[in-house]
């Protein structure tokens, strides 16, 4: 007679464990599946803005390098035919104009240069009369000079020497009508300007964005850290799960 109360008791106590155990089990299984739910969510947003800001990135290129390339065609249509020829007609105001006219209503570009086949600058759209320097010991330069085959690059990130900034240039050969070298064009985007475009739609707080060079080199990021620019990265350098990379051929 007492052993049935004890025994129903003894049932409703597992029962109430049973039942605790599964509300626990399924809490967390919904909790894994909200949180699984979220980090989609997350990751399809992350791609989606890195395809945008791919897409933004790429258009700043192409207006570059239609603005190198008609450059380059008014060279050819002069006739340029030496080193020579080319410094004396490429270096006056005349062309100083036209480089800062072509680059008028672009703010990502922030300069349009010109150097001779010995890296002497010989005219410059940002500042008239042309600074005295020279940039024949710069990487892309020498692999202009080196390779008669490399027709165009996209520089790694260095110090404008014109205004002390961090720098990506794209660079185009220049060459008479037989291919010989006669120099390079390039033109400066400042980092800076990628940087600030990164800042205004990042994610959130805890989210980066990166901008690289497709062989890895870090050019730009945001938030930026000084010492990882220009450091070659196999992965996007960040201290959060949340980051985006944007690639640079």
């Amino acid at each position: 007679m007492v052993t049935r109360p004890h025994r129903a008791i003894g049932s409703l106590a597992l029962f109430g464990v049973l039942l605790v155990a599964a509300i626990v089990v399924g809490i967390a299984m919904a909790t894994q599946t909200f949180r699984d739910r979220e980090l989609a969510n997350s990751e399809r947003e992350l791609k989606n803005t890195a395809l945008i800001l791919a897409e933004q990135t790429d258009r700043t290129i192409q207006s570059l390098d239609l603005v190198l390339t008609s450059v380059v065609e008014r060279m050819q249509s002069l006739g340029i035919s030496s080193a020579e020829d080319f410094a004396r007609r490429m270096s006056g105001q005349d062309v100083q104009s036209l480089l800062k006219d072509k680059i008028s209503g672009l703010p990502h570009i922030d300069a349009v240069s010109l150097f001779d086949v010995d890296g002497k600058m010989i005219n410059l759209s940002r500042f008239w009369p042309v600074p005295n320097l020279n940039n024949a010991d710069r990487k892309y330069f020498l692999a202009f000079k080196s390779n008669p085959k490399l027709n165009s690059l996209i520089s790694e990130p260095v110090i404008n020497r014109a205004t002390g900034t961090w720098t990506v240039f794209l660079v185009r050969r220049l060459a008479d009508p037989s291919g010989k070298f006669l120099g390079v064009i390039n033109g400066a985007m400042e980092l800076a300007f990628y940087e600030k475009l990164f800042g205004a739609v990042v994610l959130n707080e805890h989210s980066s964005i990166s901008l690289q060079h497709s062989d890895g080199t870090l050019l730009a990021r945001y938030p930026r850290i000084e010492t990882a620019i220009g450091l070659f990265l196999r992965v996007p350098i960040t201290r959060s799960e949340n980051a985006t990379a944007v690639r640079l051929d």
